[in-house]
């Protein structure tokens, strides 16, 4: 599947012993998630997206900060208003696997069960080097690196 390459090209976890995880940690389980895309109404391919079960982490243990800034419809409006001003231009940006782009936060251990159909081995785990979809704190590390890089 072209997404586990992907995860597997961004180095997003790395395979552990299940004995090298810490005693109280949990392991966090994970679910692929299908979806049909069209454009303009035609079938243009499937796509898959692996996505942890963040419900299962506990704050403290897991993660520690998952706040990140949001946008409101008013100012949304706003700025689509302001690009009606003659002369001025709205560029949009799609990112690409958005959250696997962060990091996990120093400090931040996060240990999942291997993907379904991905083999990792009997008696091991994936220790998570980076965010995924699904995980509470993937939010904020992402806004966090934006913010890094903008600045």
């Amino acid at each position: 599947i072209k997404e586990i390459k992907e995860l597997e090209k961004m180095r997003c976890w790395k395979v552990v012993k299940l004995s090298s995880v810490p005693h109280g940690a949990k392991l966090i389980s994970c679910r692929w998630v299908f979806k049909l895309k069209y454009r303009d109404g035609a079938y243009e391919r499937h796509r898959a997206r692996l996505v942890a079960m963040g419900y299962q982490q506990e704050k403290g243990r897991d993660y520690f900060e998952s706040f990140s800034p949001t946008c409101s419809h008013s100012t949304i409006r706003l700025v689509l208003a302001l690009t009606s001003v003659p002369g001025w231009h709205a560029l949009d940006l799609d990112a690409v696997c958005a959250f696997i782009s962060s990091d996990l936060a120093e400090g931040e251990h996060v240990y999942m069960k291997g993907p379904p159909g991905y083999d990792i081995g009997d008696g091991n785990c994936l220790s998570m080097l980076k965010c995924i979809y699904g995980l509470v704190q993937a939010p904020r590390q992402y806004y966090m690196l934006c913010r890094e890089v903008y600045q």
